[in-house]
């Protein structure tokens, strides 16, 4: 196995490591997470966040709770596909291949992910999150296939350029 295989395979278990512990967290610190990052949001989007009382705050944080937390699911499984196809990756095999590698393994990794949650205090097991977190799974994996393709591409026209 190469080096790159070996760095991408390993960066793949920590962002599956990552999103278990993430979903391991009870419902209680979960939404404290995702009210934190709503008040982030609020700060960054709403004219004059920071001169409403509290109670105005948190209910624009918790006006966009359900968005927020199906943009996590989104993101953390789009790095998932990102570094997944990273892994299976080959220049020598057509290009299908590996994106349906990266997107059966990911997609797999979402349901037991969401059958952990089943175990979880306060989470619950949810197949709509296994749809977003899938389609996050093929969005990093064509995000990571198109860089690498214009990796090549520069890398091929700096050959060029050189000779």
């Amino acid at each position: 196995m190469n080096t790159r295989k070996k760095v991408f395979g390993i960066l793949s278990i920590v962002v599956m490591t990552l999103i278990f512990l993430f979903s391991a967290r009870n419902a209680e610190k979960s939404t404290e997470d995702s009210l934190r990052v709503g008040m982030a949001i609020g700060r960054l989007v709403v004219p004059g966040f920071d001169e409403l009382d509290e109670d105005e705050k948190v209910d624009y944080a918790i006006s966009i709770d359900h968005r927020v937390r199906k943009t996590a699911h989104f993101l953390e499984y789009t790095g998932l596909g990102m570094m997944l196809l990273g892994f299976f990756y080959d220049r020598d095999k057509k290009k299908w291949k590996y994106i349906c590698a990266a997107f059966f393994v990911g997609a797999f990794y979402a349901v037991t992910d969401e059958f952990h949650q089943m175990f979880v205090p306060g989470r619950a097991c949810q197949a709509f999150d296994v749809m977003i977190d899938s389609a996050g799974v093929l969005t990093g994996s064509v995000i990571a296939l198109m860089v690498s393709f214009l990796l090549i591409k520069a890398m091929q026209k700096k050959c060029i350029k050189n000779n």
